[in-house]
């Protein structure tokens, strides 16, 4: 059992075994909408106008986050915040260069993540595959199902895996062109009725597809059908 039909191919060509697929998932209840937030906005000096737009993740090459930095910058004069929930090998050139309008909280436990998508209003996901093997995007994101189950839009790459995640919970800009991201991202910032349409999607889907329940089941079905085949 792999995560994706990309793996599957690449994992045909070491083995005659049949090859399964059952994408990661989410906790729907603990990744939801409407989760009450108005203690952390003061605590975190967030304005009931300004529009957050907010990257959770490791501070690694192929999660993008350093392409944030030239991003925030387009937005410098806006009503726009930046929050980035995370750490690693990148945090300490990210706070170094941060720009004012960039929140940099560092790790927090998992429990909390759900609190931070919930009083965001876009969710950021700039994958860079220049770092993966072959340059060949094989990956199946959790955040991207935790992003799509907290109701909110998402802006990323039109990777194949990653399309398959969002559809139409967010826009997807062509890998690698940075300038089509901050467009699409600019559009949702200018759009507040399509960012809670795409939300109400998103949450829609992961509901119906993308909570751990529904993998569980799949993955069983997995297995009766390798066990009646025996």
């Amino acid at each position: 059992i792999t995560q994706t039909e990309t793996l599957k191919k690449i994992l045909k060509n070491y083995t005659n075994k049949p090859i399964f697929v059952v994408p990661n998932g989410v906790d729907t209840k603990m990744f939801r909408p409407n989760i009450s937030v108005k203690n952390l906005k003061r605590k975190l000096n967030i304005k009931e106008n300004e529009i957050i737009v907010t990257f959770v993740g490791s501070f690694r090459k192929w999660h993008g986050v350093n392409q944030i930095l030239k991003i925030a910058k387009k937005f410098i004069h806006k009503n726009v915040k930046f929050l980035l929930v995370g750490s690693g090998e990148l945090f300490e050139q990210v706070k170094k260069a941060k720009t004012d309008n960039m929140i940099l909280l560092g790790a927090k436990p998992y429990e909390e993540i759900p609190m931070y998508l919930s009083l965001s209003d876009i969710l950021i996901a700039p994958f860079n595959d220049q770092y993966f093997p072959n340059s060949n995007f094989w990956w199946n994101p959790v955040k991207l199902f935790e992003y799509v189950s907290s109701g909110k839009p998402v802006v990323s790459y039109d990777y194949e895996e990653v399309r398959k995640i969002v559809r139409d919970a967010g826009l997807l800009a062509k890998p690698g062109d940075l300038s089509d991201f901050i467009k699409k991202l600019e559009y949702l910032i200018e759009d507040e009725n399509l960012r809670r349409e795409m939300g109400g999607k998103g949450r829609e889907i992961a509901v119906k597809e993308y909570d751990w329940k529904i993998r569980a089941k799949q993955t069983v079905e997995v297995y009766k059908q390798v066990l009646e085949g025996q």
